[in-house]
């Protein structure tokens, strides 16, 4: 799983950028962070998933409905902060 993006505001003060999966009536699910901030270029990659969560993201993957990214402030946020990008996951575009 990777995502890259252009035109991407670059990261703000003590600002980063997670990855979220959410779904309707459930509880979001934060995957992590891009480990590189965005800078002037806007340009914004990530991947994973992260090793600890490699056996259950397929099943996260199939029954999500979307993927955001998000500009955070918090790293222990449990719900996601505003949305820069969003994009529909396979159980989201029945």
């Amino acid at each position: 799983f990777a995502i890259a993006a252009q035109n991407v505001p670059p990261n703000q003060g003590r600002e980063v950028y997670a990855v979220w999966f959410t779904r309707e009536g459930g509880q979001p699910r934060r995957l992590g962070f891009a480990q590189t901030p965005v800078g002037e270029n806007g340009i914004l990659t990530t991947g994973g998933p992260q090793e600890r969560d490699v056996d259950k993201f397929p099943t996260w993957f199939a029954t999500y409905d979307k993927v955001l990214i998000t500009r955070e402030t918090n790293a222990r946020a449990r719900q996601p902060g505003p949305a820069v990008l969003e994009g529909t996951l396979p159980a989201g575009a029945g």
